[in-house]
């Protein structure tokens, strides 16, 4: 919930900065960002906003609770860290036990995500190779396909949220297209436990608008 009010508080302290070439064409949001980029773009008015950053909060925090996870920032040539995760994954049988990378941010350094036990033998496999790794969460495994266990209990959520039309497109996390009313609710719903292409699909667009954007 912080993370969505300092967003809120960012943009409206530099608002006339953002706006002085024009008004806002486009807007994308890295994860909680993408939820504050809906509601300056006016698909959600702030309070409703806000209360589904806290409701999937709550979920998260009851899920892993007795379910303890990870999240690791890495500094490695992407397609290195793929092969090590397709080599990893190979050997765990379960997929909540599986690790992938929860958001991509370069071609050099990306985060990873997964239960708290797979995670630490994934590590050891990080030091092996000498790739540099920093805790983001020990915790909370962001964006992973175990967090499809809160998917139904947010939809309830969603359920009752009334969406907006607006004026300013917002860039899906989870593929390359166009936020709209019509696809907010499974927009929502796909980027608790799939990967968020920030940087494929968001950095691309940002340069070609007047964009205010949150990472």
């Amino acid at each position: 919930p912080f993370v969505y009010l300092k967003s809120l508080f960012l943009y409206h302290a530099n608002y006339e900065r953002i706006n002085k070439d024009g008004p806002i064409e486009l807007i994308a949001g890295n994860s909680i960002g993408l939820y504050a980029s809906l509601a300056i773009a006016g698909y959600v008015d702030y309070i409703n906003g806000f209360d589904l950053v806290c409701e999937r909060s709550n979920l998260m925090e009851n899920y892993f609770k007795n379910n303890r996870g990870c999240t690791l920032i890495i500094r490695s040539e992407l397609n290195k860290l793929k092969s090590l995760l397709d080599e990893f994954n190979i050997s765990q049988l379960n997929i909540d036990h599986s690790i992938s990378i929860s958001t991509f941010l370069s071609k050099t350094i990306n985060i990873i995500s997964g239960l708290e036990e797979p995670i630490n033998m994934f590590r050891s496999i990080l030091r092996a190779n000498k790739i540099p790794v920093y805790v983001l969460s020990d915790k909370y495994a962001f964006h992973h396909s175990c967090l499809k266990n809160i998917k139904n209990d947010f939809e309830n959520c969603l359920d009752k949220t009334i969406f907006n039309f607006n004026n300013i497109d917002v860039i899906s996390n989870t593929d390359n297209s166009l936020v709209t009313k019509y696809t907010i609710k499974n927009e929502l719903l796909n980027q608790i436990y799939m990967p968020v292409d920030f940087y494929l699909n968001s950095i691309k667009l940002i340069s070609k608008c007047n964009i205010i954007y949150d990472v």
